[in-house]
C-alpha cells in the first residue's frame, strides 16, 4: 500500500466525519453533544489526575534508579568490605570478655604447657574512642621448649592476642641447666559496637 494514499483517505474520513457534525448540529442543536462532550471532558480530568500524580511518583522513582545504578558499582566492594569486617570482627574479642579474656587465655595456656606464674601483674586499659587496649604481664620460670610453646599457643589464638613485650634471663645457680626467668605482657583490643 501507498502512504499517500492512506493519508488522503484518513483526511477524507476525517472532513466526513467533521461535515456529518456540522449537518447534525444545524439541525438539531448542540443538545446531542452535551453527553458526549461531557464523558470526554470528565475522561481527560480524571486520566490527568491520575497520570499528573504519577508524574511525581515517576520523578522519584527516576531519581532512585539514578542512585541505585550509581551504587551498584561499588556493590562487589561492598560485598568484600562487609566479608573483611565480619572476619576482622571475629578476630577481635568480645567487650563483655573485657575483664576476664587475658586471665582465661593465660591460666588455660600456662595449665596446658605445666607453667604456675610467679607474678601477674593487674590488667591495664587504654581506651581511645570506642576501642580498649587492653594488656597484662606474668612472670614465670621455663625451658626453652615450653616457653616457645607458650608463646606459640598464644600468638596463634584465633581471637586477636600478641606478645607485645618479652623479656628472658637465664636463671643462675640452678641445679637444672637451661631454665629461664621470663616476663611475658600480652595485649589485646576490644571494640565497643556502635
Amino acid at each position: 500500500m501507498n502512504i499517500n494514499k492512506i493519508f488522503l483517505e484518513f483526511k477524507s474520513h476525517i472532513k466526513d466525519l467533521f461535515s456529518d457534525m456540522q449537518a447534525v448540529y444545524l439541525e438539531k442543536g448542540p443538545e446531542p453533544f452535551k453527553k458526549p462532550v461531557l464523558y470526554a471532558l470528565s475522561a481527560v480530568v480524571v486520566s490527568y489526575l491520575i497520570y499528573s500524580s504519577n508524574t511525581g511518583t515517576l520523578k522519584n522513582n527516576k531519581l532512585q534508579l539514578e542512585k541505585t545504578i550509581q551504587l551498584a558499582g561499588f556493590y562487589n566492594e561492598y560485598v568484600d568490605l562487609k566479608a573483611a569486617m565480619k572476619t576482622y570482627s571475629k578476630m577481635i574479642p568480645s567487650i563483655k570478655e573485657k575483664d576476664e579474656f587475658l586471665n582465661y587465655l593465660l591460666n588455660t595456656t600456662a595449665s596446658k604447657y605445666g607453667i604456675t606464674f610467679t607474678n601477674i601483674d593487674s590488667q591495664k586499659e587504654l581506651k581511645v574512642d570506642n576501642m580498649y587496649f587492653v594488656s597484662k604481664q606474668v612472670q614465670f620460670s621455663a625451658d626453652y621448649d615450653t616457653l616457645g610453646n607458650f608463646i606459640r599457643e598464644i600468638e596463634n589464638s584465633p581471637v586477636f592476642v600478641e606478645v607485645s613485650q618479652l623479656s628472658v634471663t637465664k636463671k643462675n645457680n640452678e641445679i637444672v641447666i637451661g631454665r629461664l626467668d621470663v616476663s611475658l605482657n600480652i595485649s589485646t583490643v576490644f571494640v565497643e559496637r556502635i
